[in-house]
């Protein structure tokens, strides 16, 4: 399945009193008004090798940030983009503003851009192309890094092309001194993208009963999550739901567990993961790894455990507020959840009893408590604790 998205690029330009052009990029569900100088187009792009680049981000970075950074980080502020969605809006721009297949001019311009907002970025380089790298901290998949002073950087220009090949690759030596932050692709909160809703229904069963219900989730997450690189488990479980889907899951599940204990109400959501949804592996749906933040499990037909991990931990967090572990055995993502109730075997850990709640089976159950039969022998980690 090919995760990039194909974004629709609507493009005016027209001249302002003020001496600078604007153009408007479809940027997902919004337009985007941007407003940049004809100059940046206009620059002579420098030869690769480590003399002219170094003096091309000098020259480049000399004067107060350009027309362009600062209309690119006033639509970030406005639409609260997080660093990896800035990135693709500012990559929107620059094909509109360095058209054709210099691919070149488009590294070196981020390079730029990225730097005077503030990131501590590298350039790298093999023959004839430019490789823009940003220092990170996350996790990433399928990504090139390099190491450099203990900070690991990371190849935006390769990170969407699935596996690409390391190369040899020359380090630039920072035209300037390394003090930028870090670069992350976790998602935390939403962006205020316009929302594109649709309804789901929904059936699932918790012992003799059977409920049903009808939600509103947002396509447009769906939409911008498609772009993302892979990233490391733990990172989706705290992308929250949105406002419309949050106002009526979370209202009708308060109301199914009120005045359950704790160990019943945790079935109850056990029992929602487990049955509301379908499940099928992602490389037997998507032909890919396909890791889901929680709203996503609503928008397509199947999710997997990773899926379901990130569903149940944000309800019970929502709605409970009980510490969690984050379990992996070699082939599964599970959840514990500390309860008060002392039932079966459990998992002692910082003071506490964890007991296993599976989100994803077995299908149709409810029971928690208790490790799935085909990994009773099998040893696992504590991947996080969530206090």
């Amino acid at each position: 399945m090919n995760r990039i998205i194909a974004l629709l690029l609507f493009v005016s330009l027209s001249s302002t009193a003020w001496g600078y052009q604007e153009m408007y990029l479809s940027f997902y569900s919004e337009t985007v008004r941007i407003e940049y100088e004809q100059e940046l187009s206009e620059t002579p792009l420098p030869v690769v090798e480590e003399r002219a680049l170094r003096q091309f981000f000098l020259l480049a970075t000399s004067q107060p940030p350009s027309t362009l950074s600062y209309s690119l980080l006033k639509a970030r502020r406005t639409l609260r983009l997080n660093d990896w969605l800035y990135y693709e809006l500012m990559q929107k721009a620059l094909e509109e503003l360095l058209p054709g297949d210099n691919q070149n001019a488009k590294e070196l311009w981020s390079w730029v851009l990225l730097s005077q907002a503030g990131y501590d970025t590298h350039l790298a380089y093999l023959e004839d192309r430019v490789y823009l790298y940003v220092y990170t901290q996350d996790e990433v998949f399928d990504a090139p890094l390099i190491e450099d002073n203990g900070r690991n950087y990371i190849n935006l220009t390769d990170i969407k092309a699935g596996r690409p090949k390391q190369r040899p690759l020359y380090l630039l030596n920072p035209p300037h001194e390394v003090k930028g932050h870090a670069f992350s692709f976790q998602l935390q909160e939403l962006p205020l993208l316009r929302s594109e809703i649709e309804e789901q229904q929904l059936r699932f069963r918790y012992k003799s009963d059977t409920y049903e219900l009808t939600v509103p989730v947002d396509r447009t997450i769906a939409r911008y999550m498609a772009s993302f690189p892979i990233l490391k488990e733990s990172y989706y479980l705290k992308t929250p739901l949105s406002d419309t889907l949050a106002r009526t899951l979370y209202p009708y599940l308060s109301a199914q567990i009120a005045g359950k204990n704790e160990w019943q109400a945790v079935e109850f959501l056990a029992a929602f993961t487990r049955s509301a949804f379908q499940y099928k592996e992602d490389k037997a749906h998507f032909g890919c790894s396909k890791p889901m933040v929680p709203e996503e499990l609503f928008l397509y037909p199947y999710s997997d455990c990773e899926d379901r991990v990130a569903l149940f931990f944000n309800l019970v967090h929502e709605l409970l507020g009980l510490p969690m572990l984050l379990i992996a055995y070699p082939d599964h993502l599970t959840i514990a959840v500390a309860l008060p109730q002392k039932k079966g075997s459990y998992i002692r850990h910082k003071g506490r009893n964890y007991y296993f709640c599976d989100p994803t089976g077995p299908p149709d159950s409810h029971e928690i408590g208790g490790v799935l039969m085909k990994y009773k022998n099998t040893a696992y980690k504590i991947l996080k604790s969530y206090e």
